[in-house]
């Protein structure tokens, strides 16, 4: 999608749908799409790198009248990062566990 060809309203409606999202997560789970949500909870249609894109539209736009909006995303997508840091750092702990130590070469090649 490209943020550029967006609406400020569209880009604002993005924004808020990525709240909406957050806000509904209790537990984390990650799809294959690499999408972090709840499964019985509202999951927005846009990915999470397009609520991005779309927050940085916004800001160089100089949407100064939406900076509650803005504020409200950052709070919410730092408790995501955070969120989604300890689901990634369980799935490694799990992974070496079951392999004895190692991650098998696929995970290694993905991380790179």
């Amino acid at each position: 999608m490209d943020v550029q060809k967006q609406t400020t309203e569209q880009l604002i409606q993005i924004l808020e749908l990525y709240i909406q999202e957050q806000e509904q997560t209790s537990t984390t789970m990650l799809s294959a799409q690499g999408k972090l949500y709840c499964p019985e909870s509202f999951i927005s249609p846009f990915t999470h790198s397009e609520a991005d894109d779309a927050y940085d539209e916004l800001l160089n736009r100089n949407a100064d009248e939406h900076h509650k909006l803005i504020e409200t995303f950052l709070q919410k997508r730092n408790r995501h990062d955070f969120h989604l840091g300890i689901l990634c750092t369980r799935m490694v702990q799990h992974i070496t566990n079951l392999k004895g130590g190692e991650l098998p070469d696929e995970y290694l090649k993905a991380m790179e």
